[in-house]
Formats: C-alpha cells, sequence, structure tokens
C-alpha cells in the first residue's frame, strides 16, 4: 500500500481531504465570499411518484409525496417543513414495485389531496415563511435593486432536474394547474457536487457518505430524502462551494430545462432558430380567371387590333369568345380579343396595349375501353391534354410510371379517340 501511495504522490494523483469534509480544490478566503454566499435560505424538494417495474409503455407519473424543506444556510438548522401526501387521479392503483420502494400504502394516497389542492396549501405556507423571515427568491423581480448585505435571499434546491423539470412541469401541463414561480428556476445539487468535488456522485446515499455525513431514514421517502439532501448543502455551503442557480425554466418557453448550467430565455417575439416552415411564403394558385379586354373607344398603337375587320368583328360578336362549330374546331382554340364599350385599355408591363384571351376549357371525353397494356406489361393510364393547342381535351394512353419528374416507364403513347 505505500508503495502505491508514493507512486500516487509522485504522479501527482494524491487529493487531501480536510476533516471538515471540504476537499483540495484550492479555493482562497476572497472566491469563499463570492456572491453565490449571499444565499441565506434554500427550499429542497424531493418529489415522490408513481412508478412502475417495466421501463416502457408506462402511464404518466404524477406525484404522490410533496415535501419541501427550509433550511438556513448560516446555522444550518431546519426552520419549517411542508410535508403533504397527493392522491393520483390518472392511475388511483400503485403498483407494488411502487409501493415496496416508497413505503407509501394504498391508504395513504387515497387520504390525500389531489394536487391542485396541494399546491394552494403550499402557497400559503410559503408565503407565511416568506413573510415571516423576510425571505426573496434569488432572481425573481423583487430581488432586482435590493442590498445583497441585508437581503435574505432564497432558492429551490433539487437532487438532478427531474423533480422540477420533469414530474411537476408535466403533471401540470397535463391537468391544466398553474406551477409556482418560485419553482422556475432552481439549483441542481448533484451537478453542483461534481463540479465541485470533481467526481461523479453514485446516489444521495454514497455522495452523503462520502464528504463524512451519513444517511438518515428510509431512503425513497420524499421527507427523509428531503432532510438529507438539506444536510448534503449545508456541508457544501460550509466547504466554500459555491451555490448559483443552475437551472431556468421560462414559462413563455417550450424547452425544458432539464439540464444543469443551461438557461432557457426565450421571448414571445424570438423566434427559435432552426424552425422554419417551408409553407411560410407559399401562395395558393388562384386558377384560371377571366381578363377583361380592351374597350372599344380606346386608342391602340397596333394597327392590327384598331382594323375595320375586328371592329365589325366586335360589333357581331359582343359577349363570345370561343367559336365551336364544327367537330374539328371544338380542339382549336379561337383567339378573340374580348371588348365591352366602357372599359379601359389594358396596359401591360412595356407600356402597349396587349389583347387579354379567356383560357377554353377542354371538352370532357368518356372513354370506357380497357386500358391497353404499356411496353412495361402494365395497364396503360388514360390521360388528357391540357395544353392550349390543335389537342386540347383529348384522350390519350400512357406508361402508368410515366410522369413530369421521374424518367421511369416506358414511351408508350396511344390516342383513346380517333375524332
Amino acid at each position: 500500500m505505500s508503495e502505491t501511495v508514493k507512486l500516487a504522490k509522485k504522479l501527482g494523483l494524491i487529493r487531501y481531504r480536510k476533516l471538515d469534509g471540504s476537499s483540495s480544490s484550492g479555493l482562497t478566503s476572497d472566491q469563499k465570499t463570492d456572491s453565490s454566499r449571499k444565499l441565506s435560505h434554500v427550499f429542497v424538494i424531493d418529489f415522490e411518484s408513481t412508478c412502475w417495474e417495466e421501463r416502457v409503455n408506462v402511464p404518466p407519473q404524477e406525484i404522490i409525496e410533496f415535501p419541501v424543506v427550509l433550511v438556513s444556510l448560516s446555522t444550518g438548522s431546519v426552520v419549517s417543513e411542508f410535508h403533504q401526501y397527493c392522491q393520483p387521479v390518472e392511475q388511483p392503483r400503485l403498483s407494488p414495485f411502487c409501493r415496496q420502494l416508497t413505503g407509501i400504502s394504498q391508504d395513504t394516497v387515497d387520504d390525500g389531496l389531489p394536487l391542485a389542492t396541494c399546491l394552494v396549501l403550499f402557497r400559503q405556507w410559503l408565503d407565511s415563511v416568506t413573510r415571516e423571515h423576510g425571505l426573496v427568491f434569488m432572481g425573481s423581480s423583487q430581488d432586482t435593486g435590493l442590498d445583497t448585505e441585508k437581503a435574505n435571499l432564497v432558492t429551490s434546491v433539487t437532487w438532478s432536474d427531474w423533480d422540477l423539470s420533469v414530474c411537476l412541469e408535466s403533471e401540470c401541463r397535463r391537468k391544466q394547474i398553474r406551477k409556482p414561480d418560485c419553482f422556475n428556476s432552481w439549483i441542481d445539487i448533484r451537478a453542483v457536487y461534481r463540479s465541485f468535488y470533481n467526481r461523479r456522485p453514485h446516489g444521495l446515499n454514497n455522495a452523503m457518505r462520502e464528504v463524512g455525513l451519513s444517511f438518515e431514514g428510509r431512503e425513497h421517502s420524499g421527507i427523509e430524502d428531503a432532510r438529507n439532501t438539506a444536510k448534503l448543502v449545508v456541508r457544501m455551503f460550509q466547504s466554500g462551494c459555491p451555490l448559483n442557480i443552475t437551472a431556468t425554466k421560462d414559462e413563455n418557453s417550450s424547452t425544458l430545462a432539464n439540464t444543469a448550467y443551461r438557461k432557457y430565455s426565450i421571448s414571445k417575439d424570438e423566434e427559435p432558430s432552426g424552425r422554419r416552415s417551408k409553407w411560410k411564403h407559399f401562395k395558393p394558385d388562384p386558377g384560371p380567371r377571366l381578363m377583361e379586354g380592351i374597350g372599344a373607344n380606346a386608342k391602340s398603337d397596333s394597327s392590327a387590333f384598331n382594323s375595320p375587320a375586328n371592329i365589325q368583328s366586335d360589333k357581331r360578336e359582343a359577349a363570345s369568345a370561343l367559336t365551336l362549330e364544327t367537330p374539328e374546331k371544338k380542339r382549336q382554340l379561337t383567339l378573340t380579343s374580348f371588348r365591352t364599350p366602357n372599359q379601359s385599355p389594358s396596359v401591360n408591363d412595356s407600356g402597349y396595349d396587349s389583347p387579354q384571351f379567356v383560357p377554353p376549357t377542354p371538352p370532357v371525353a368518356h372513354v370506357s375501353a380497357t386500358p391497353p397494356l404499356c411496353g412495361c406489361g402494365r395497364r396503360s393510364r388514360k390521360r388528357q391534354v391540357y395544353k392550349v393547342g390543335p389537342n386540347t381535351g383529348r384522350i390519350f394512353w400512357s406508361c402508368t410510371l410515366k410522369g413530369r419528374n421521374t424518367k421511369a416507364g416506358c414511351n408508350f403513347f396511344l390516342w383513346a379517340t380517333t375524332d
């Protein structure tokens, strides 16, 4: 063993821990008197919720034990406690695994209060203790402009972010319950422990043992876990550990603050980056519209539209733009300007008058024949010509795989109508 210690000293891997529980982190007296020591009290929270032995396909969790312990950091004593058992509504029956883990019986939760009622009682208790001891929550509107030496600042402390970031947040959202504002920011003491002592804690019991404390009571009991967490917080504070807010949950943000040392301050007017909709500037196609043409009394620079032939045509056809006299002309588009006596001329972007045309509606053709086979061996697909031209409205067969944006399929083509 002595050889191992000598080798560790030679490599610089030895860390000394004082008898008071502090580590050799090298903190000076000036660093111990930083802004973090302006905290005078903390609310230690440790919820217990419904749970199941299975890890997948389980119902949402509900709080069944609501403990809060108010601790004075200067004296290390418990000032006040709030403890209530909550009645689960979504899953009223506790699983055998939950009863064995938490030690809470079914009769206890049946006699408990709904979460909404429990939060009302908690707000009353919170108002009384903050008024009695003159406490102000760190980071709140009341904290702005206060003298840091005289103000008794307080904040919430949890072992991991799960209690306030996941458990209470999701249940209040599901049940449409307003969450107290004091739970919008907190200190994740597990993350602070890992950063201060430079080692990862393996559970609350093991973390207390490493700083010279012993766990008292039953593990996974909400009130007992909160009391033991309070003892750990006091020991770390007395050892010079800076206690700063590690997570903030903004009510205007949809992101959960589930990571320590990560803050979210997205305002209402600020649009989250990376979430742009491709339909933001989408404008639907209005489809074909009836365009109004040139007035009869308008002067035009084009002799083609001021010729006597066009004037005589306008008198004979006042409102007709299509002539479908013979079967051959049904597939032909007659482009005739539509004029009315009291309309002003339509001028395009170039500054010259231009005729406006009425797009024709292709005649509907009914083909009930069996689709022929294409070159791929599949039944061909019936299509119709919509492009303006002599074949507008005609029905034809083509490969079913053929499309505008693909090169699949064969070049099979066959008119369905012979007229």
